[in-house]
């Protein structure tokens, strides 16, 4: 049997995209089970409201032939309180999977590499959710804004701005705190982990499009043999199969994860010296029940 992984240790590129996959593998079934009931509730608020919005778009778009071009501004319908619930859930679905299986990580190092109990990630969950959102939402403006500057500075900030979150929940640090050290620690090792988190990216999105671009096909070519704007039937699947693609999201949040227990490692190694102190403290009769007299 494999041993679990341990995460606070180096590791080269290849090991990082390996060991996520690994992690992911020795820890699926609880890992899943405190997905889908703490970011079910979200995913599924966020897929009725975008089912919602879907419907309207649908029928305005098949109404629109018959209003002429004078009631275009009709359209301006759209962007109405179901548009903003649908962002909303939106930020907050995308968020909760991004905390997730950093609570989980957090309470796996914690309790000596042992998957925790869901109950334990939702008081993890909790505690990190009003302080990781608001960071979440920044960290997305600077990056938005760095790609709108010519794209360089977007693309530099990439790897410094997914150490963040991870800071956040590992060393329970607040954002001032967690950007400072996000760009202490990729000093001379920028590259790799631009690499790493680069590679899981694209493994995420890969295994997304498979299920969305047949989906996306099918919808795309029913408007070509029917000449007619997609149906809610299209949209309701389309909409469906792209919310429990969520779940390959969880992805990239562990490679930056073991992207930071890496790169710390480097720095303080932290975990090094834990394992040298616990060296030969280990009951022998670990697990064996008490005698009674």
């Amino acid at each position: 049997m494999q041993p679990k992984i341990e995460l606070a240790k180096t590791r080269d590129f290849g090991e990082i995209i390996n060991d996520t996959f690994v992690f992911i593998g020795q820890n699926w079934k609880p890992l899943l089970k405190s997905f889908a009931i703490i970011c079910g509730f979200f995913i599924v608020a966020n897929l009725v409201v975008a089912l919602l919005q879907q419907h309207k778009m649908t029928s305005e778009i098949q109404n629109f032939p018959n209003r002429g071009v004078g009631r275009f501004g009709r359209l301006t319908s759209l962007f109405g309180p179901a548009y903003f619930l649908s962002l909303l859930f939106g930020i907050v679905s995308l968020t909760a999977i991004s905390l997730v299986p950093l609570s989980f990580m957090a309470l796996y190092k914690e309790k000596g590499n042992v998957a925790p109990e869901t109950e334990e990630v939702w008081g993890y969950f909790k505690h990190y959710f009003l302080r990781f959102i608001g960071s979440y939402l920044l960290i997305s403006l600077v990056f938005i804004i760095g790609f709108l500057l010519c794209i360089v500075p977007g693309i530099y900030l990439f790897p410094i701005l997914s150490l963040v979150l991870p800071i956040i929940v590992f060393e329970n640090a607040d954002l001032g705190y967690s950007w400072s050290k996000s760009f202490q620690l990729i000093k001379e090792n920028w590259w790799s982990t631009f690499g790493a988190l680069f590679v899981s990216g694209i493994i995420t999105y890969a295994a997304s499009a498979v299920f969305i671009i047949p989906v996306t096909l099918i919808t795309v070519g029913s408007m070509f043999v029917s000449k007619t704007p997609p149906t809610s039937s299209a949209f309701i699947l389309s909409t469906i199969v792209s919310s429990l693609c969520y779940v390959f999201y969880m992805i990239p949040s562990i490679t930056a994860a073991l992207c930071y227990f890496n790169l710390n490692e480097q720095k303080e190694g932290t975990g090094l010296m834990n394992r040298i102190n616990n060296f030969g403290t280990n009951d022998l009769d670990a697990g064996l029940p008490k005698e009674e007299y």
